[in-house]
């Protein structure tokens, strides 16, 4: 078959075997691509996003422009319709759940048969974290969920999918006893204390969610790791952003640290009554339950 009638998948295979090259040899470290994906590419089970295409060409040492005939940009309807609804916040509330739900469903319904695998992944992590958020256990975990994840553990720099997968998973350590291992949760405080120098700061919010999960699942697995540094970069990014959305939460998770990790009742104290007066000003009735509620219950374990 002529190269310039091959579809991509072809396309790429023909120029591998050229070079006598096994999957594993042009995957490398499987940070970028992984020989499962390669394989799932190269079969026509999925699309390529931009960032594989570039990575190929560089494995290949051929020009990109190659390669660009197959790339198909996202929709920015699509790409509207995810950022509305990583921007939706929620404590809890399931109207807010459901309009998260909705915009979702939208993606999935308009787009999902023109989007690469990476952002059906995606529709698919956020369908779980809605459903984690009203206190859902996760199903079992795909392959191609475990695929991403090693993609992930792999890197030093995060993009917006990977931070993404790693909120979903921290929510899933919420809801299933064991599921976290302190030498991963480590290594993901570690990387995720870098973030913010490779991230927008319009893209910062997703960091900063992301890092709120962290620290819940570490306070529930009692682990201690940097929860200072976590909570200092959440501090920062608030006051450079002028973002407070999530102000309350952060007040809340600096009274559990203080209650928990170091025992200092007097600061718990202080940033519960820094939260509630938050609430307070957001004329947020129900976020003010919900810390009342909180509180009492870690009064009662740690406070006395």
């Amino acid at each position: 078959m002529e190269k310039e009638k091959m579809t991509f998948g072809e396309f790429i295979r023909t120029l591998r075997l050229e070079r006598r090259w096994t999957k594993e040899d042009l995957c490398g470290d499987e940070a970028c691509l992984s020989v499962r994906q390669l394989t799932r590419l190269e079969s026509g089970h999925s699309k390529p996003t931009l960032a594989k295409i570039e990575f190929i060409a560089s494995r290949l040492a051929i020009p990109t422009y190659q390669l660009m005939k197959y790339y198909v940009a996202l929709p920015q309807d699509y790409l509207d319709l995810k950022y509305l609804a990583l921007r939706l916040s929620a404590f809890g509330q399931e109207e807010k759940l459901d309009e998260m739900a909705a915009c979702v469903e939208e993606m999935a319904e308009r787009f999902y048969d023109q989007l690469p695998e990476d952002e059906r992944v995606i529709i698919w992590i956020l369908r779980c974290r809605i459903r984690m958020c009203r206190g859902i256990k996760p199903a079992t975990r795909t392959q191609i969920f475990d695929d991403y994840l090693e993609q992930v553990q792999r890197r030093k720099v995060y993009g917006i999918n990977d931070l993404l997968l790693i909120h979903v998973y921290f929510l899933a350590c919420q809801l299933i006893e064991d599921l976290l291992e302190e030498p991963f949760y480590r290594q993901m405080v570690d990387c995720l204390l870098e973030q913010d120098q490779h991230l927008k700061i319009e893209e910062w919010f997703i960091l900063r969610d992301v890092l709120i999960a962290c620290l819940t699942a570490g306070l529930q697995y009692g682990l201690a790791y940097k929860h200072r540094e976590m909570l200092a970069l959440l501090e920062q990014m608030m006051e450079l952003t002028q973002d407070y959305q999530k102000k309350a939460v952060v007040y809340l998770l600096e009274w559990k640290c203080a209650m928990m990790f170091r025992q200092d009742v007097a600061l718990a104290r202080k940033s519960y009554q820094q939260a509630l007066a938050f609430s307070h000003v957001l004329r947020d009735t129900y976020l003010r339950q919900q810390l009342m509620s909180e509180w009492e219950s870690d009064w009662q374990e740690y406070g006395k």
